[in-house]
Order: C-alpha cells, then structure tokens, then sequence
C-alpha cells in the first residue's frame, strides 16, 4: 500500500483503527443516544421540556387526590377534585368528592393550574433524576427533590394563608350583632382566642421542616406530563412535641387529545 501523502483520510497505519472505530462513532453521533432517552436528554432538559410543554398547552383536564397521614403511617384520603384548563385561565373545578364543589376546601381553591405547580417545582429543583433506567416504555419518569428551605417557607406561606381565611371566617365581627355585655364578651373571647392560636401558629412554624419530593411521568411521545405526585414530609414541634406529618397529592392530566385525564392514565395506580 503507498503511503498517504494528502492529508485527507487514513494513513496506513491507521487504516485499521479507522475502519473499526470511525464507523462506530459515526452511528453513536447520528443516533444520539436513541436507544437510551437518558443518555441523549439530561433529567433536567427532559423537565423543562414538560414544563414548558404543559405551559403551552391551551386545553386540558385534570384529577387531584389528596391524602394526608402521621408519622409513617400511608396517608388516608381526604379530597379529590376534576379540573380544567382553558385558554391557560385559571382552573375551573368540574367536580369534587363529596357532593359537587362545595366539598372543594377554600385552601385548594386558592391553588394554581398544573402548569403553574409544575413550573414551580422546576423551579425550586434541588435535584432532578431519572427514576427508572428502562429503555423503552410509554413513558420517562422523573424524580424530583425541591430544595429544603424553598420548600419550608413555600408550605408555611400556604399555613398561614389558610389560617387567616379561617380567622376571617369566624372574625368578632361577624358574631353577635348586639352591643350587649354578652355578645362584647364573646367577641372579646373570639379575639384572645385567634390571637393565641396565631402564636402558637408561628411558634410551630419557627421549627418547621419540610422534605418535598415530586415523582414526574412523562408521556414519551409528545413530551408531556401525564402525571405528577408529590409526597411532602413536615417535622415541626407543637405543645412541647415532636409531629410528623405527610401528605401526598396525586394529579393526573389528560385531555389534549378529547380524552379525560382518567382515560390517558388508564393502567396507572394512584
């Protein structure tokens, strides 16, 4: 073989070299990691994408269920709800447990869209990995750990808001509609009553502490979250003890084909 004077190609020294592994290395650019979604998307691309596909969705329903348990115990179910999302509105609450819209609590009422939460949570992210190592499958799974302190202050922001719905609720104001000595007394008793409820309140939440974790399932094909569960361990002192508490939240979003979000997660256990 005459030696290679062109500068173009493979000496031949290195013919051999380059007809093993150039050919190799050409498929591996080409492919892109295709065999492995986790290897051609970091954790972080793929849930930015969601987010990001989720936000620019203009039309989509939504199934929530919450339940909250202490210490290690699985946490009961308290509430459910079906929503939608229209025009990226605020979310319009079809149906909730219990008896129409009413059995909806004030303090979920107050809440954003999917979209909104899910942004937030990229947002807040102390880390985000796979959860799962499966090549192939309907779907990516993703496991997300919101950072401590974002976390903490995001749940007692939550606390006190609902706190004081709930004071506004049973304001002295709204008690007794006489000036006599019995309706000052009561109202007064009203009064002590939130005022010492607040402290213990705030003293509770001087100690708070919150481990927020939220297990993302992204359909694969379209690149869009079909559902997102978030599980948030609270430890605080309260009257001297120590409490924990866990509350999981289960919501499943469908509907971007006419499909209720029920159907597109069909074969899911919550």
């Amino acid at each position: 073989m005459l030696p290679n004077h062109s500068g173009i190609g493979p000496t031949a020294g290195e013919s051999v070299l380059f007809r093993v592994l150039i050919p190799g290395l050409l498929l591996a650019l080409l492919c892109g990691g295709c065999g492995d979604p986790h290897r051609a998307r970091s954790p972080e691309e793929t849930l930015a994408i969601a987010a990001a596909g989720l936000a620019g969705v203009d039309k989509y329903d939504f199934n929530v269920r919450t339940g909250l348990g202490y210490r290690q115990a699985k946490p009961y179910f308290i509430e459910e709800y079906e929503g939608r999302v229209i025009g990226h509105a605020k979310p319009t609450i079809r149906r909730a447990s219990k008896g129409g819209e009413s059995a909806l609590s004030a303090d979920r009422q107050q809440l954003g869209s999917p979209a909104e939460r899910l942004a937030a949570v990229q947002k807040l992210a102390q880390s985000v990995e796979y959860a799962d190592s499966a090549e192939k499958g309907p779907n990516l799974s993703l496991s997300i750990l919101l950072r401590p302190d974002a976390a903490a202050q995001a749940e007692a922001a939550f606390l006190r808001a609902a706190f004081e719905r709930s004071a506004e609720a049973v304001s002295p104001e709204t008690i007794g509609s006489g000036n006599g000595k019995a309706d000052q007394r009561l109202r007064q008793a009203v009064r002590e009553e939130i005022a010492d409820s607040r402290r213990k309140l705030e003293a509770m939440l001087r100690t708070l502490e919150v481990e927020d974790r939220v297990h993302l399932t992204v359909d694969r094909s379209r690149m869009l979250p079909v559902r997102m569960e978030e599980t948030v361990v609270m430890r605080y002192v309260s009257e001297g003890k120590k409490r924990v508490e866990k509350r999981v939240s289960t919501v499943t979003i469908g509907g971007f084909d006419g499909k209720p979000a029920a159907i597109r997660a069909a074969g899911r256990k919550s």
